[in-house]
């Protein structure tokens, strides 16, 4: 993992232009085309698999090095120009992770002598390596002071943030598959499928703190105060694992028929946690015992007692980051539907509306709901202006306050082009400050109808009291601050 600053006013695609995709076929005698799209991603796929021992294990910058010099003198090994491309992009992400930016410049140099591809491009990522080299010095005696267990650093310090930058991005070692947002938005949990465990990201010290080994990949998990808790659908076993010493504390056998689909909690909160599975009524447990707490559901709707709504693969569950409210919609038919669970102790009320909303986030609070189609009360009414509002943008709340963030839609965007995101107090149709240009793309009209596991609500958070604002970008390899300031006194 390694930690760019960047200037606000450029697009951030543009220095990460990674030679491995961006590179076009450049005739030249005696080299190896250049594998396609596909042949490169099923390679990087199948090495990554092979070598996963390796990867794994090498978590020092030193220890990156030396595998990535091992893959470059391997490749002669290798009969297939695919698996040699393979390997020499793995190089080039480990060293980048290590900041070893001299034997970066060898792997491209080393994929200029092998491949046909494009001298401009490859030039321009040499000059990009090159500028990182120079900046490193700067770099390492600016952050040589940032925390790295403070649950409370002031990230809105000017000290925290690179002179003259408005973003730091954090480039990953390697993709993950989802992200959870936790421990009372200290921490983000990412899911490396590939490794086979999860990734504890740090917010404040900006860098991975510790990595959970898991059983396997197919695990579902959510992330509370002070605790992950993963669930295993093959053996439908729930665990609970401290944040603090990483241990696991406590395993239990889920009560469900069917193996667990999704399970989500509050953030800020120890429990309880809402459970579903297919077919079969939801359930909520307790975050402590993880056994099922007995609840008496009444349905507002119809006036009447009634049950936990279950959850299947395309089922979407949402929490409050107080616990107290969660929503459920569903994404394989339309409309997916709008529906809010309410805890007032044992007691469970629900609320529904026969719509499709794209996603339902709920305030920190609990007390309103921001979707694609706007801004809504947990009684599913409307609270804002919405038809104004959701032609425009597409609104998110602040993990932390009442403030909330909007993407700019722009439905014949460049798939390359950088969002403008306004910040709003609640609903207010009139924001408080704009960042012009933000490391993600901009709205569309996909976000009332996204089936992808991570919308925008998992990806853009909003530190208003922090005075940053977060993204994570859809290519699952970042996590990008953008420096906000303090709002209270715009």
């Amino acid at each position: 993992m390694m930690i760019t600053p960047l200037p606000q006013l450029h697009q951030p695609f543009l220095f990460l232009i990674l030679l491995t995709t961006t590179l076009v076929a450049e005739p030249v005698s005696g080299k190896d085309p250049l594998p396609d799209e596909l042949q490169r991603s099923e390679s990087i796929e199948r090495i990554s698999r092979s070598y996963a021992k390796e990867l794994s294990e090498a978590n020092a910058p030193g220890e990156k090095t030396a595998l990535a010099k091992r893959f470059m003198a391997e490749i002669e090994k290798h009969d297939d120009s695919a698996d040699r491309f393979a390997l020499l992009r793995l190089s080039l992400d480990l060293v980048r992770a290590a900041e070893d930016w001299d034997t970066a410049i060898l792997v491209v140099r080393q994929m200029q002598d092998h491949f046909e591809i494009d001298s401009e491009a490859s030039e321009r990522q040499l000059k990009f390596l090159k500028d990182k080299k120079k900046a490193a010095s700067r770099k390492k005696i600016k952050f040589s002071g940032t925390p790295s267990t403070s649950s409370n650093a002031d990230m809105s310090a000017e000290d925290s943030w690179p002179e003259d930058s408005d973003q730091i991005v954090i480039d990953l070692e390697m993709p993950y598959e989802t992200a959870v947002l936790g421990g009372s938005g200290d921490v983000i949990v990412l899911l490396l499928t590939l490794k086979e465990k999860l990734a504890i990201f740090d917010v404040n010290a900006r860098k991975i703190k510790h990595e959970i080994p898991l059983e396997n990949a197919n695990v579902k998990f959510c992330v509370g105060a002070d605790s992950i808790y993963l669930a295993y659908p093959e053996p439908n076993t729930i665990e609970r694992w401290s944040l603090k010493t990483y241990k696991k504390l406590k395993s239990s056998k889920l009560p469900f028929q069917n193996p667990i689909e999704h399970l989500v909690i509050g953030r800020d909160t120890n429990g309880p946690i809402l459970a579903g599975a297919e077919h079969e009524p939801g359930m909520f447990l307790d975050g402590k015992s993880l056994r099922p707490i007995p609840t008496r559901v009444f349905d507002r709707q119809y006036q009447r007692v009634g049950q936990l709504p279950g959850a299947g693969p395309a089922t979407r569950m949402r929490a409050s980051a107080n616990g107290k409210v969660f929503s459920i919609w569903g994404t394989s038919g339309s409309p997916g539907g709008f529906r809010t669970l309410v805890m007032k102790g044992n007691t469970v009320d629900t609320y529904y509306a026969h719509d499709t909303m794209g996603y339902i986030a709920p305030s920190p609070m609990g007390d309103l709901m921001y979707t694609a189609k706007g801004i809504y009360t947990t009684q599913t009414k409307e609270y804002a202006v919405n038809k104004e509002l959701h032609a425009r943008s597409f609104f998110i709340p602040a993990i932390d306050s009442e403030f909330s963030i909007s993407l700019v839609r722009s439905d014949d965007r460049d798939a390359a082009a950088s969002a403008r995101a306004n910040i709003h107090m609640r609903g207010d149709p009139q924001p408080i400050t704009t960042l012009p240009r933000i490391a993600f793309r901009p709205g569309g009209y996909g976000e009332f109808h996204n089936r992808a596991p991570m919308p925008i609500d998992l990806r853009i958070f909003l530190f208003a009291k922090r005075g940053f604002l977060l993204t994570l970008p859809e290519t699952n390899r970042q996590i990008v601050y953008h420096r906000v300031g303090d709002l209270d006194t715009k």
